[in-house]
């Protein structure tokens, strides 16, 4: 069913259906529609687009732009020993948490480019159905891409609409970190080693069986624990 054939439904939806798909703290103005008599198929797929239309027009937004580039990457190199370089004897490029698994990206990078296009958008959508089992959808997590912008980032929004990824977990071109406001989980994409670490307990025990089963382990458990006396980082 193509999309414009769904709109009109949309106009059809009933009005005691909506509050179950949006939360009433996102719907400032509620709008009456008429009955649809016999709601099928086609009625919850348009009250699909209908949730990502809405959402795409509220304030409730997935990036948010960090201004001060150095107030979040400070602590993130003091508690991690981030050591950005192209060498091979330079790696990795932080001190590894206690429970982190680094896997390989070489299959993706080496292979064909139909192959390294399909690889690189797999693990962004295993990454991101990762962050949303393993976090609460309130949660926030700090993107840093080195020397660029950061920003703050709600993968259970980003979930839900069709915005591009800011910066993506897929190392392509640069350092891309993912990482909660207590660094104690998260992912290192790492464009030279061509790596993705993941830590948090509860991060890997979603994300790593899921890359694992085709992509290969470089690491487990490198390094001491870098969460003990972690700074917090958060929103200003």
């Amino acid at each position: 069913m193509r999309f414009e054939h769904v709109l009109p439904l949309i106009d059809g939806l009933h009005d005691q259906m909506i509050p179950r798909l949006v939360s009433p703290a996102w719907v400032q103005h509620p709008f009456p529609v008429p009955q649809l008599a016999t709601p099928g198929i086609g009625t919850y797929f348009a009250l699909g687009n209908a949730r990502r239309g809405m959402m795409r027009s509220m304030s409730y937004q997935a990036w948010t732009p960090i201004p001060d580039y150095e107030r979040y990457w400070t602590p993130f190199d003091d508690h991690f020993a981030f050591r950005p370089h192209v060498s091979p004897e330079v790696r990795p490029g932080i001190l590894e948490p206690s429970g982190s698994v680094t896997l390989s990206l070489k299959p993706i990078f080496e292979g064909r480019p139909p192959v390294f296009a399909t690889g690189a958008a797999a693990v962004n959508a295993e990454v991101l159905r990762a962050f949303v089992s393993a976090f609460d959808d309130t949660d926030n997590l700090g993107v840093l891409d080195w020397q660029h912008q950061g920003y703050w980032f709600r993968p259970h929004v980003h979930a839900l609409t069709e915005e591009p990824w800011r910066v993506s977990p897929f190392p392509n071109g640069d350092y891309y970190i993912f990482l909660t406001e207590d660094m104690m989980a998260g992912t290192f994409g790492h464009p030279w080693e061509q790596s993705l670490c993941v830590f948090g307990e509860a991060l890997v025990d979603q994300l790593v069986p899921a890359l694992s089963s085709w992509l290969p382990i470089l690491r487990r458990k490198g390094g001491p624990s870098a969460g003990a006396a972690a700074e917090r980082i958060a929103p200003a």
